[in-house]
């Protein structure tokens, strides 16, 4: 089994929206999906040269918001999940993003039990946020924080010498 990230193009929008056609009570539009491309950052996995899950992001001030992911269900549990998750917190290594946030359906046990997994905490409620087949449900905001960028830590590490340094000849 071969697997291969790449950033989505127009032509996956046919298999992206089968996915979440699939996973999804009320699925985004092939519309929604374009709309994604233009604004957003968007990725995919390929198995084996197939579209086989998708994640959709967008950099919001100082925060990633994590719009959409899905893995085809004959996936759903093989890890893919996780690395297209990984990919977008390996990603904010090079920005200067302090957190990734998200919703998720309340009803959804399973993504929350993910999220949890790999580092996400409850940080609120959204009322009525998602439409439901009959009525309204709500949404989870769950949040992780992220580490420093390589390059501030570097920055930061420097100013601690060159501070300590000073103070010692102070002294």
């Amino acid at each position: 089994m071969k697997i291969n990230f790449r950033p989505m193009n127009k032509n996956d929008i046919y298999y992206v929206h089968g996915i979440e056609s699939l996973t999804n009570e009320t699925p985004w539009s092939e519309n929604n999906f374009y709309d994604a491309l233009r604004f957003s950052k968007a990725d995919v996995v390929t198995i084996d040269g197939k579209v086989n899950g998708y994640v959709i992001y967008q950099y919001v001030m100082d925060e990633i918001h994590l719009l959409n992911i899905s893995v085809a269900p004959q996936f759903i549990g093989k890890s893919i999940g996780y690395q297209l998750l990984k990919r977008v917190v390996d990603q904010s290594k090079y920005t200067f993003k302090k957190r990734i946030f998200l919703e998720v359906r309340e009803s959804n046990q399973r993504a929350i039990k993910f999220y949890r997994r790999n580092g996400f905490q409850e940080a609120g409620v959204r009322k009525n946020y998602y439409k439901l087949n009959f009525g309204r449900e709500d949404g989870l905001i769950m949040q992780k924080n992220l580490s420093k960028p390589l390059i501030i830590l570097l920055l930061d590490n420097v100013f601690k010498f060159f501070f300590n340094l000073a103070r010692f000849r102070l002294r």
